[in-house]
């Protein structure tokens, strides 16, 4: 994704962030944040924030994706973001307005994607 080079205002970082600690999470535990950067989950934890990041975006007009690249140069991602040695990062998610045009996606039919019961077993409810 592209985005053109305003700034997002807090107002809206606010409202996604808020969203992010909506999500479910382990023992009900909330993680703590630093700006965009979440940092005291772990693993599989971070992805129910993430999605309603990924969901909350779309609705403020701004666009995202989740990387995992930075794991390749996690030294460097440490320093810049200045993380003690006990945080570790899982996933970065660039946030802003998206340059290209953007909306829904278009997605194949459920009888192609899903099953019912079995594999193989096309999926037959509408949509």
């Amino acid at each position: 994704m592209r985005f053109k080079p305003d700034s997002v205002p807090e107002e809206l970082l606010t409202r996604i962030l808020d969203a992010a600690i909506r999500g479910p999470s382990a023992g009900n535990v909330q993680a703590k944040y630093q700006e965009l950067r979440l940092n005291r989950l772990s693993g599989a934890s971070i992805y129910p924030a993430i999605q309603n990041i990924i969901l909350a975006c779309p609705a403020l007009g701004l666009g995202t994706l989740i990387t995992t690249n930075h794991t390749l140069l996690e030294d460097e991602v440490r320093t810049v973001l200045a993380l003690p040695p006990e945080m570790r990062t899982y996933a970065l998610m660039p946030i802003g307005y998206p340059r290209d045009k953007f909306g829904p996606v278009s997605r194949r039919p459920l009888r192609e994607v899903a099953c019912a019961d079995r594999y193989g077993d096309a999926w037959l409810g509408e949509r």
